[in-house]
């Protein structure tokens, strides 16, 4: 059974197919650009192969400590909610009050303005313009893809 490949993986094993397909045509394929001669292309495949392995070694270290920090920062959700009840019950100025209003949002991944409903199920046609929702979380990292040999 084949892996199923995304992104950039997918792009260097289609590069390997194209490589071949190259291959395949023997003597008769022989550009005047050296950077299309299979030479050049099978360094370049190689580099993409080593720089793909390089990013899939570095993964699990990363993602490890992704989840630590996940972890250590599990608690702060709650912990920045009470802090911000805490100084909007204080006589601290409105500016301060807003202001970790917003830091709070920004951790929490909150957005200033509520998101757009979607349209009921039973609605026939929509009656106006909807818009995409964008996530407001600053929270999430890269994921990567790991890259199956062909």
């Amino acid at each position: 059974m084949a892996a199923t490949e995304t992104g950039h993986a997918k792009n260097v094993a289609n590069f390997e197919d194209l490589i071949s397909f190259c291959t395949g045509y023997g003597a008769s394929y022989n550009p005047n650009k050296p950077t299309i001669q299979l030479t050049a292309l099978n360094t370049l495949y190689t580099t993409a192969v080593g720089t793909l392995t390089a990013v899939n070694t570095a993964y699990t270290p990363w993602s490890n400590a992704v989840g630590a920090r996940e972890i250590v920062f599990e608690p702060l959700s709650k912990l920045v909610t009470r802090v911000v009840n805490a100084l909007e019950a204080s006589d601290v100025p409105k500016q301060a009050a807003s202001n970790a209003k917003t830091f709070a949002r920004k951790l929490q991944g909150e957005s200033a303005t509520p998101k757009n409903d979607p349209p009921p199920a039973d609605a026939v046609a929509p009656t106006e313009e909807t818009s995409n929702n964008v996530s407001a979380s600053q929270m999430s990292g890269l994921k990567f893809v790991k890259v199956g040999n062909k």
